[in-house]
């Protein structure tokens, strides 16, 4: 689907609507922005699309020509209106890619410019709800937005890998535990290998009555990016116990998923498989891992035994259009209309009638 945006232009930037023809342009700008996770990727951008999870619109913002920005963008929309999400899915990150050459008061300028963009291209397209997701690692020099509706800030644990490794007493004891089983390591070289990864996962997640997403979107993450999306599985005498999705990126690793068995869970070679990979990615010279947030005190608690530190980052909303019946529904009937999207704070929403 085609969406016709005129270019515009305030001072020396111009602001248009990306097209696959852009693909390298953009490629190398996202390579020019250091900290910009795997989710600005253009890879990244063909599995969201793929899987359903919307129409992809990225903006990009040039100077002279030149590809200097760009904010990546998805839209869903519904019987009760769209929504744009930069980006959608909870582990998924989006906002401003400012190139790091760019003086920052031009740094500034262009990402004003891209924001104020994306938000009056959705108050005349029907597009309702705008959320600006930053990347944790996102450069201060450019993170800087207009007043929002509304403002979240998410948390979530990283480690330093430029600093040596400081494993607190549990994770060291885990991975004893595990070493004294003797596991091996394995890297996915084909398709068929990454989805025994990713049915480790589902396995888990169905144990905890948590829908796993679906594999169709990590195969094509696979085929798009195999030296990005890194699957790795260890085993116990030939059998498969844990699993990891690690999706590397301009020096951060991002920890997407884990897959156990009851015999991992029994030896701890999810924590060995850890070691193992946090050691691999120093030594190729990445500088953050990055756990990401955690869904329970006992996620939260695993990842700390790492060392490392909780830091912040903001996500950002504007209304663009009449919302007001939105604010009548539960969360639950908000989140069944925009799947996998953040659409409003639940603080705004008519919480759900008791049982």
């Amino acid at each position: 689907m085609r969406i016709n945006l005129q270019w515009r232009a305030v001072s020396r930037v111009d602001v248009r609507l990306l097209e696959p023809a852009d693909e390298a342009d953009y490629t190398a700008l996202v390579g020019r922005a250091p900290g910009s996770p795997f989710s600005h990727t253009w890879p990244y951008r063909k599995a969201l699309a793929a899987g359903g999870y919307g129409l992809p619109m990225y903006f990009g913002g040039f100077i002279a020509g030149r590809m200097e920005a760009a904010l990546p963008a998805f839209v869903l929309r519904s019987e009760l209106g769209g929504v744009l999400n930069s980006l959608p899915l909870a582990q998924s990150a989006g906002d401003v890619i400012v190139d790091e050459a760019l003086p920052q008061d031009e740094g500034h300028i262009i990402a004003h410019e891209l924001r104020q963009a994306v938000l009056q291209y959705a108050a005349a397209n029907a597009i309702d709800v705008c959320v600006f997701i930053a990347p944790p690692f996102a450069s201060p020099a450019h993170d800087q937005a207009q007043p929002a509706d509304f403002s979240v800030l998410r948390a979530t644990h990283v480690l330093d890998l430029s600093q040596p490794l400081q494993l607190h007493h549990a994770a060291r004891e885990a991975v004893r535990k595990a070493q004294k089983a003797t596991p091996t390591a394995h890297v996915a070289q084909t398709a068929t290998q990454a989805r025994a990864v990713w049915q480790l996962y589902a396995e888990s997640m169905g144990q905890l009555n948590v829908v796993p997403r679906a594999w169709p979107f990590y195969e094509r993450l696979f085929i798009e990016a195999p030296d990005q999306a890194r699957f790795v599985w260890c085993e116990l005498d030939g059998t498969p116990t844990s699993g990891l999705l690690l999706l590397n990126h301009s020096g951060v690793v991002d920890y997407h998923f884990v897959g156990n068995t009851a015999l991992g869970r029994t030896h701890q070679t999810n924590s060995w498989l850890c070691l193992h990979e946090l050691q691999h990615a120093q030594s190729r010279g990445a500088r953050w891992w990055n756990w990401g947030a955690s869904p329970t005190p006992a996620v939260a608690d695993f990842k700390r035994r790492w060392g490392g530190t909780d830091i912040t980052y903001a996500l950002r909303g504007y209304c663009t259009g009449d919302v007001s019946p939105w604010r009548r529904l539960p969360p639950a009937a908000l989140a069944r209309h925009f799947p996998d999207y953040y659409v409003l704070p639940y603080s705004w929403l008519t919480e759900p009638e008791a049982p």
